[in-house]
């Protein structure tokens, strides 16, 4: 009786541990997930957005478009639970914000009216970027600015500062295939730059 006891018990906690490694492995699927998206204006038509998450935010890849001018986060094992996915700024050379989801990543593009540098940090849950104004530049990444908080936000060290000359897209192209199927051919700076597609929907982002 105590050993067909013993093997239910066994049974019984081999079952929960096994529960316990699939529900591990589905949560880590998506490890946190986008709950806000807000931004500010600031001296000089500099814009500061600022992404929040349910949990310890990650710095995410970044690339830019030249034209149309564009900047794209990429947030791996990120869950997009934005209420609003698309906002008009129409503030300096911020345009408009979209966000999308694929699998467990979520993507935010910022249209821009021209190219301009911009900065990120992250703290705690929360990711900044912060968009230069016109035709102002940032500053360098190894310097810190502090001020009140009318002044942009604190650029350290570990801030990433990406040039929007170094990699982009060089051209746009449209053309029809042998099969009468629509090709989009984009000419980028470099074989080294990334690159996604994915489809939600109807709309086919890249």
């Amino acid at each position: 009786m105590n050993c067909v006891s013993n093997k239910m018990k066994l049974t019984k906690l081999f079952k929960a541990s096994l529960a316990g490694v699939f529900l591990l492995a589905f949560g880590d699927a998506s490890a946190r997930a986008l709950i806000g998206l807000d931004y500010s204006v600031m001296t000089g038509n500099t814009v500061q957005i600022v992404f929040t998450f349910d949990g310890t935010a990650v710095a995410p890849r970044t690339f830019t478009i030249d034209e149309p001018a564009r900047i794209a986060l990429d947030f791996g094992e990120t869950e997009n639970k934005l209420e609003q996915r698309s906002m008009q700024v129409g503030i300096g050379s911020m345009q408009s914000i979209v966000s999308a989801a694929s699998k467990n990543r979520t993507r935010v593009v910022l249209n821009l009216s021209q190219k301009a540098d911009y900065v990120t940090n992250v703290s705690g849950n929360q990711v900044t970027l912060t968009l230069a104004g016109g035709d102002q530049s940032l500053l360098p990444a190894s310097t810190t600015q502090t001020g009140d908080s009318g002044s942009s936000a604190s650029i350290t060290e570990s801030t990433p500062i990406v040039s929007t000359v170094a990699k982009g897209v060089t051209n746009v192209d449209f053309k029809r295939g042998p099969n009468g199927e629509g090709r989009v051919i984009i000419d980028l700076t470099a074989t080294s730059i990334s690159t996604d597609v994915w489809r939600e929907n109807n709309v086919v982002y890249v």
